[in-house]
């Protein structure tokens, strides 16, 4: 079933990390899901606090690589602020992962007290393109509180995102 046409406006999606990570992902073919990379024991640690990856898990969040509308989020500031990237790469990731199974849209951080998850299909209309994509007047409080809610969402793909769908960015 084609996805709705709405969804053609998101250019691209974004994942950040730290920098240091960015060989082992080329190395291992791609973005997984922490339960993968912990069944797979590569030792790799996501940028999350012990208290956001208990929660993630707790709340199945934890079998999704999660995926920013833009190379901007509020979990990627507070992952710098607590040291747990020393500095981030943005991973560009194509828009086609929105045709994967399973692929759903949280309109807040997804392992927030309350968030709920919805089919990418029927996020379709959820989703405001405008704060994300087009003007807003900056000077309102309106629109920069629309701006900020739009930075909060993510899309979870299940498992594991090929490496042929990722533009690593290169740092040398």
């Amino acid at each position: 079933m084609p996805l709705p046409p709405e969804l053609n406006m998101i250019p691209k999606l974004y994942h950040f990390t730290d920098v240091s990570n960015l060989l082992s992902i080329q190395a291992m073919g791609g973005l997984f899901a922490t339960s993968l990379l912990k069944q797979l024991g590569t030792g790799f640690r996501p940028g999350g606090d012990d208290l956001s990856l208990g929660l993630d898990e707790y709340r199945g969040m934890h079998k999704y690589v999660h995926l920013c509308l833009l190379p901007n989020h509020p979990m990627e500031y507070t992952a710098l602020k607590d040291g747990r990237i020393n500095k981030t790469a943005w991973i560009q990731v194509n828009r086609a992962v929105l045709d994967f199974d399973g692929v759903m849209y949280c309109p807040v951080v997804s392992n927030a007290n309350g968030a709920k998850l919805f089919p990418i299909a029927e996020a379709a209309t959820m989703i405001d393109y405008q704060a994300l994509y087009r003007y807003l007047d900056w000077s309102t409080a309106e629109g920069q509180q629309r701006r900020r809610d739009a930075e909060l969402c993510e899309i979870l793909v299940p498992d594991y995102i090929p490496i042929n769908f990722l533009e690593i960015p290169s740092y040398g």
